[in-house]
This record gives structure tokens, sequence and C-alpha cells, in this order.
């Protein structure tokens, strides 16, 4: 889509500024019964803004499935890629595959790159964090050999570090599911069918019975023998679980190892001089409340 250009297309922008109205504006919709969203000032906005991403991504697809065509109409293969196996799939129909990358899509905006943001404030609050960081990064790739997926296997502090930002600041601060099968009891208390749960995220992840000093960034209390009482599997979620989950999951993880990586290889990151402490905002999606400011100084 262009994003590491340096000119930005304007439709790629564009798209960008429609998923922050999307988040924007759904943190106002959802309160609402379904039966009034088209009488909300908002409504016309929110739609407009639904409307241009799915031309976008439809727009990408069939961008996409005439490159593939070419192909394989040139001989080679196609294989191994993640779109020419949905099309080939008898498990979706068009309709399916064309929601289903549009989600992805939004979901890849704000959400990888806030979290990437928050990790860097972190590393560059924590500098001792950072230096062991940037040692395990240099022993798994050492030189100027660049961190691929296979050496991000020998690098368990890198996936502590995101973890704990993770859930310290979970993009996605709750998760509702409709228990539709029959009655329940949790807790000695009953929950008829239909009955919608809803978790808090961040709430839990911020519980002090599960984490100690859980205001602190402590990337340790993921790995072995890093000194944490084991606290319950659920207690920190960010991607979801089940069925249910994070469908970019992998890829969202991927891409936060390899930008921190190449960063922390070449860079040490600094916080903002001034000192300012960044705080959270929800707006749908939990996002700085202002600018991540950092300075990044040249290891060479």
């Amino acid at each position: 889509m262009g994003c590491l250009e340096d000119d930005i297309p304007e439709e790629t922008q564009r798209f960008i500024e429609a998923v922050f109205e999307v988040f924007r504006l759904s943190a106002i919709v959802i309160f609402f019964p379904k039966a009034m969203w088209p009488f909300l000032s908002q409504w016309k906005q929110f739609v407009a803004a639904w409307d241009y991403l799915f031309y976008i991504t439809e727009k990408l697809v069939n961008k996409k499935i005439k490159e593939t065509n070419e192909r394989i109409e040139k001989g080679c293969s196609v294989e191994g890629e993640y779109l020419t196996y949905l099309l080939t799939s008898t498990k979706m129909t068009p309709v399916d595959i064309y929601g289903s990358l549009c989600e992805l899509l939004l979901a890849a905006v704000d959400t990888t790159s806030n979290t990437t943001s928050w990790i860097l404030y972190n590393l560059a609050r924590e500098p001792s964090i950072q230096q062991e960081l940037y040692e395990e990064v240099n022993s798994a790739c050492p030189g100027d050999q660049i961190p691929a997926v296979k050496d991000f296997a020998r690098m368990p502090l890198l996936k502590a570090v995101a973890k704990e930002t993770l859930r310290m600041y979970p993009v996605v601060t709750g998760n509702a599911r409709l228990i539709v099968e029959k009655d329940v009891v949790v807790g000695g208390y009953h929950f008829p069918k239909n009955t919608l749960f809803h978790l808090c995220h961040y709430a839990v992840s911020q519980d002090d019975s599960e984490f100690a000093e859980p205001q602190s960034f402590q990337p340790h209390r993921w790995l072995r023998g890093g000194g944490e009482t084991k606290h319950h599997p659920f207690a920190s979620i960010p991607f979801g679980f089940g069925t249910r989950i994070c469908l970019g999951k992998r890829v969202a993880e991927l891409e936060m190892y390899s930008v921190v990586t190449r960063l922390i290889k070449h860079f040490e990151v600094r916080p903002d001089p001034s000192g300012v402490t960044v705080m959270s905002k929800t707006r749908t999606l939990l996002s700085p409340a202002s600018p991540i400011n950092l300075e990044f100084i040249d290891r060479k």
C-alpha cells in the first residue's frame, strides 16, 4: 500500500484516516441500540469510513487476483501466499474473503503501530532492559545480519518485552462473548442462555493479585526463572483466545519483532528529554493520549 514510501499515496493516507474514524465513531455508536444508529449525527460518517475501507480492500484483492492469474498463465508458482490460499479455498465465499481481509487491514493499522510505540517507550525508560535486549539481538544476529523469522525463536527476552507491553497496554481493552448453547453456572452464579459476557483485559492484567507491581514494566516475569508467581493463564490475553482469536496475531507479532529488533540493533532509544510521561486513552482501542516522542541515537 506504499506505507514505507517517502511520500505515502493519497489513497493509503485516506485509508489510515478512515480506520481512525471507524474506531473513533465506534466508541459512540456502540453505546446506542441498533435501531437508533441511522438517526445518529455521526452515522453517515461511520458508514462512509467503512465504505472506503471496503472499496480499497476490494481494489487490492482484485489487483492481486489479476497478478495471480498472470503468473499462472506464465507457469509461475503461486503457492504459499495468504490471499491465494483464501481464493482457492472452498470454505469461504468471495464476500467472506473481502470481509476478512478488510478486517485484517483495518486491525493492522493502529494496533501494531501503537503496541510497537509502547514497546519502544518502555525500553527507552528502562535502559538496562534495552541493553539486555540489544545483546540478545546481536547474539542471535551478529554483525550486519538482519533478523529473520527463524532468529526470533532465539530471542526469549524480545517476546517477553512484547508480552509485558501488551499486558500493560492491551490494544483491545475487552472482549465480549455470547453464550448461546445452554445455561451455565460460573463461580456459583447462574447465567441463562444468550447471556453476554464481557471480559476487561485491561483491568485483569493490572490486577496486583495476578501480577506483582502491575504498573511496573517487568518483562522478565514472562521468562522461566523470572521470579514471578504464576498467574492465571487468562490474566493477560490481548489477542483473545480460541476460535475467535485475533486473525492477525502471528502477522502482528512478526511485524513488531522485526521493527523492534532492527531499531534496537542500530539505535539506542532514549526517552523524551522533557521527561513527559505518556498516558493511555481509550478510543475504542487503547492508544497513547499524547504523542510518544523518543530520541534515536546511532550506535555506530
